[in-house]
């Protein structure tokens, strides 16, 4: 979503941002899609070879999400960031947010099951 985000152009940004959240509800749709069409087949042909051709269209998606992974190597702030300082930063191993993280453990033994 980051990715798709910083390279929108600025009056479409909202849009870019909420395309990959379709994702998910897209590859249902489509799995379901593939299974019906798939089940059309007779059962000795799905069961030789109709199961692997949804594995292949997959492969195919995954191809393409490495290609545009290739193309777009890092976002336009990580670029920023490493042009100023020579490295990235990572927010996650500052002392400050470990802490945050830390949560203390309950002395309730009712409380101790849902932890």
């Amino acid at each position: 979503m980051l990715l798709a985000y910083e390279y929108a152009p600025e009056s479409r940004k909202a849009l870019y941002a909420c395309v990959p959240m379709i994702g998910a509800p897209l590859g249902m749709v489509l799995a379901t899609f593939a299974m019906i069409v798939m089940g059309q087949l007779p059962d000795s042909a799905f069961v030789t070879w109709g199961w692997r051709v949804p594995f292949l269209a997959s492969a195919a998606l995954v191809l393409l999400g490495l290609w545009i992974r290739k193309i777009r190597s890092a976002t336009v702030a990580l670029r920023g960031e490493t042009q100023i300082s020579g490295r990235a930063s990572f927010p996650v191993a500052r002392p400050s947010m470990m802490t945050s993280v830390i949560v203390p453990v309950p002395t309730n033994p009712i409380l101790e099951i849902f932890i």
